[in-house]
Order: structure tokens, then sequence, then C-alpha cells
């Protein structure tokens, strides 16, 4: 149990990593409620949050299975990077973007229910080559990763 005071409003995106079951609470509202047996995953929610107002934040946990790890992220109400990332491409010689998966995303332990790259990513691609032509795009990733159709660009 804690309390959360975010210093800036809005709506935040709220994450948990874990392996089996998880359930979250903010001021007696359930945002997550996956009481699970399994292998790492992530669960995601949305809360707008108050200036300065605080929450109490409550976290239930088991674990069962080999992954043995819980973790918490909250992420502000975000600037619009991938029109960032644009403007700065246009100026650039060349644009290097380095996108894929991470932890938790993909394991041994479990697949990834697609085989393309998160729909933000394509997004950030198309963009930028749109504006750079030169742009060299790096992928990390444990498995096969299926290529957009900007990969001929």
């Amino acid at each position: 149990t804690g309390v959360l005071t975010p210093e800036a409003g809005g709506e935040y995106d709220l994450n948990i990593t874990s392996g089996d079951g998880v359930r979250m609470w903010l001021d007696d509202k359930i945002l997550i409620d996956d009481w699970n047996d399994g292998w790492a995953r992530v669960r995601n929610a949305k809360f707008n949050f108050e200036t300065g107002k605080s929450y109490r934040l409550k976290i239930e946990y088991y674990h069962k299975t080999a992954w043995h790890e819980m973790r918490f992220g909250w992420i502000p109400p975000h600037r619009d990077l991938v029109a960032e990332a644009v403007e700065v491409a246009k100026s650039a010689d060349t644009a290097i973007l380095f996108l894929g998966f991470f932890e938790g995303m993909e394991s041994e332990g479990f697949d990834r229910p697609t085989s393309s790259l998160p729909a933000t990513q394509e997004k950030l691609i198309e963009q930028v080559l749109s504006v750079q032509p030169r742009t060299i795009v790096v992928i990390k990733g444990g498995s096969p990763v299926v290529l957009g159709r900007w990969v001929s660009k």
C-alpha cells in the first residue's frame, strides 16, 4: 500500500508487470484485476489524476510460477513523441530508429500475440520515412518480426 501524489494532472498510463496474479486499486477503485497463474505479462490501465491530489494505492500480488518479480510503473501524460521525432528527422543527415520489444512483451515462457511491431512503432517509422528517406531501423526482438510496408523504403 502507499500514496501517489502526481505533480501534474491528466491521464496517466499505469502498468504492472508480473507473473501470476496481481490486482491494483486507486482510492478503492480496482483498475487491474488479473488473479491468474502464468508467466510474465504486462497489465495496463489508465487513470485521470488531479494535480497535487493524493490517491491511495493498493497492490496485491502472488507468486506461484518460475517468474517471481512484480513491477509497477506510472507514466505521466506525454508529449507527442512521434511528432517530435519527425521534426528532428527533417533536419538530420540520417535518422536511426531503435525499436522492438521490451521485457514483458516476449519471453521464453510465452509467445507474443503478434509478430508485428507495436502500432505506435509502425506509425513512427512511416512518419519519419515521410520526411527522411535516409532512415535506419534497428529492431530488438527474440523472435521473428514481420516488417511493415515501410521495409521497401
